[in-house]
């Protein structure tokens, strides 16, 4: 039913261990049978507690009381993880309707949260866009953005031509990889056709957005200019942005 709605809040969570937690969901209907999972890296979702007709919640598998639900009417409930910790990481995802639905067309999952409980510091991504490389024919070349050695994983690369965001031909990994030193890396590619690339009037530019501990989205975006028949490539510094948001998304607890 194209109808039927699920909301969940926040998006982002990042939290020191012992610290809490919450998650809300809301469900546009009022089914009975209302679940909340995790899935970690790339395994499948487990199943981490759930609420049956409002009665006492039911927990999956090997879940600690320190996870908890309120439920005060049929259609919200909020997932409460009390003193985290590292193996609370993961993607959570509110689920409602009854077991059968799991394996049906039809599942009614919230959108998820990312719940990241932090084991070092926080370290803000250094960002830069490659010298493009010519693609098959040369008719296109290759833009590539490389955001490196930050932490945690809370990052979107975007692209901009001449301060326009872009997404044709824009593409970034699925995931973020974790080096041994903890922190993280991810790329982006952006293919444009080579007269696109030769006009030097055109600034191509990289946009990393950043969820560090505070209530703050942080911009570093790195810029390049198109290449011009007798120009060389020109690069210009890479800048930092502050933004702050006041609303859920992402929700930042101390």
């Amino acid at each position: 039913d194209s109808t039927v709605q699920v909301n969940q809040s926040p998006s982002s969570i990042i939290v020191a261990q012992m610290k809490s937690v919450e998650i809300n969901c809301q469900q546009s209907t009022s089914n009975a049978y209302m679940y909340w999972y995790r899935q970690k890296g790339t395994r499948g979702l487990q199943l981490v507690i759930f609420s049956p007709f409002m009665s006492s919640p039911e927990y999956g598998d090997n879940i600690p009381k320190r996870f908890n639900i309120t439920r005060t009417d049929m259609t919200k409930i909020t997932l409460k993880i009390e003193n985290v910790q590292m193996s609370d990481t993961g993607f959570y995802l509110c689920f409602f309707g009854n077991l059968s639905a799991l394996c049906s067309d039809i599942r009614y999952f919230g959108p998820g949260t990312k719940v990241t409980v932090l084991q070092q510091n926080v370290s803000l991504p250094h960002v830069k866009i490659l010298e493009p490389v010519p693609y098959k024919s040369n008719e296109f070349v290759t833009l590539v953005c490389l955001a490196t050695d930050f932490y945690p994983d809370h990052i979107e690369l975007t692209w901009e031509i001449n301060k326009k965001k872009t997404t044709d031909n824009a593409k970034s990994d699925y995931r973020a990889v974790q080096s041994k030193s903890k922190t993280y890396s991810i790329s982006s590619r952006l293919r444009v056709s080579r007269n696109v690339w030769c006009n030097a009037d055109n600034v191509f530019t990289c946009v990393a957005k950043f969820y560090n501990e505070t209530d703050k989205a942080i911009y570093i975006t790195d810029h390049v200019s198109g290449k011009g028949k007798d120009s060389t490539l020109i690069r210009r510094p890479f800048n930092v942005e502050v933004h702050s948001y006041f609303y859920l998304q992402p929700l930042i607890l101390e």
